[in-house]
């Protein structure tokens, strides 16, 4: 099933930062690996290579609720 979550708009959260007086960044890119992905979902993430099968144990970016979870 597929999750609707609105994309906020940039302006509204750059608005939400306006009175910060500390600001930080955080690693997208690797926070996505630090999710599990529970076991009897694992299967959904199957896929080939040359070298068999494999299953994501961590939510990988190109799932579709992906960014919904995240």
């Amino acid at each position: 099933m597929k999750d609707v979550y609105p994309i906020p708009r940039m302006e509204d959260c750059l608005d939400s930062l306006s009175a910060a007086t500390v600001v930080s960044t955080l690693d997208c890119n690797a926070g996505y690996w630090n999710i599990p992905v529970a076991v009897e979902h694992r299967d959904k993430t199957t896929f080939t290579s040359h070298s068999g099968l494999f299953k994501f144990l961590r939510l990988p970016c190109s799932l579709l609720n992906a960014p919904v979870s995240f």
